[in-house]
């Protein structure tokens, strides 16, 4: 690795030490002490069986992260990539190539990881078909059924380009795009930026944006008859609409001050949970009022938040 550049004065050292080998190393499925137990219930998710499907078809496309164990030459334990390696033990591989850690800095790397959305992956698999990979080996290196991936190719259909535009990099749901399809093209735009000003991609909060998109900026799917509801339904819906739009607008204005008291509070919390008498005096005297605690202190700040009340 180059060293990198430094300012006037700055005391960061030259070259900045690297936390794998150049290389990957091959060894054996023998060789590998796993860190945490797999169990049957994770083999029988829907996401081991995604990778178990990938690696049968393709093989293994991202190495296993591995580190010496001290004391016992030739054996490493397994940092990153345990549902993997199980995997290729399922399918009967004997050996690997990993990338060895030159030490163990506690990174968490499922924390790391960017998950990807639906209008990633539908880029990804369309980008597959044109360079030649057939929908068949698609659905089987994906682990779907055929019928679904046929309805995948469809995800973009009735979408306009504006709006797939502002969602390429969220991670927006599947779902989100058969209510966008309801909308016309001018709401699907103002949708897709309500979802990224509020940093919420839910199928909640779309379905909400929906409920409160009048009726001539809907979508009509062809042969339906429009109903012809009367006047004082019409104007007990608008009415309706209008409360919701103003309930919106005081969430919008009360959510950065509301994140930033949970956040104080659950910083307040964590420190007190952190030591340990005043753990243990909740668990003898209020047992339910340290189990509510833990639940707020486990609490993520990238968790999305629903405008509806519930988390989306």
């Amino acid at each position: 690795m180059s060293a990198l550049p430094q300012p006037a004065g700055s005391a960061i050292p030259q070259s900045v030490k690297t936390s794998f080998l150049d290389q990957c190393v091959h060894v054996r499925l023998a060789q590998l002490v796993a860190l945490k137990t797999i169990l049957p219930r994770h083999k029988r998710a829907l996401k081991y069986q995604q990778i178990l499907a990938s690696v049968r078809e393709v093989g293994l496309i991202e190495p296993p992260a591995v580190i010496p164990i001290a004391g016992q030459s030739g054996y490493f334990h397994i940092l990153d990539g345990h549902l993997r390696i199980e995997a290729l033990r399922q399918l009967g591989g004997t050996e690997v190539d990993c990338m060895l850690a030159t030490e163990d800095d506690t990174y968490s790397y499922n924390r790391r990881i960017a998950r990807l959305g639906a209008l990633q992956e539908h880029q990804m698999v369309m980008r597959a078909m044109e360079r030649g990979v057939s929908p068949a080996r698609l659905a089987a290196a994906l682990g779907i059924a055929p019928e679904a991936m046929e309805r995948g190719f469809r995800l973009l259909s009735g979408i306009c380009k504006e709006a797939v535009a502002l969602l390429e990099e969220a991670p927006v749901p599947a779902a989100v795009f058969s209510l966008f399809r309801r909308m016309n093209p001018i709401r699907q735009i103002e949708a897709a930026e309500l979802m990224i000003g509020q940093r919420n991609f839910s199928t909640k909060f779309v379905r909400a944006i929906l409920a409160a998109t009048p009726e001539t900026e809907r979508q009509r799917a062809p042969g339906t008859r429009i109903s012809h509801a009367s006047a004082k339904s019409m104007a007990r819906l608008r009415r309706e609409i209008a409360g919701l739009k103003e309930k919106m607008k005081t969430a919008q204005m009360d959510y950065g001050p509301d994140m930033l008291k949970l956040t104080i509070a659950r910083t307040y919390l964590n420190s007190l949970l952190a030591n340990q008498d005043v753990a243990d005096w909740l668990n003898l005297n209020r047992p339910e009022y340290l189990k509510e605690f833990r639940r707020i202190g486990e609490q993520q700040d990238t968790e999305p938040v629903s405008l509806l009340g519930t988390p989306g």
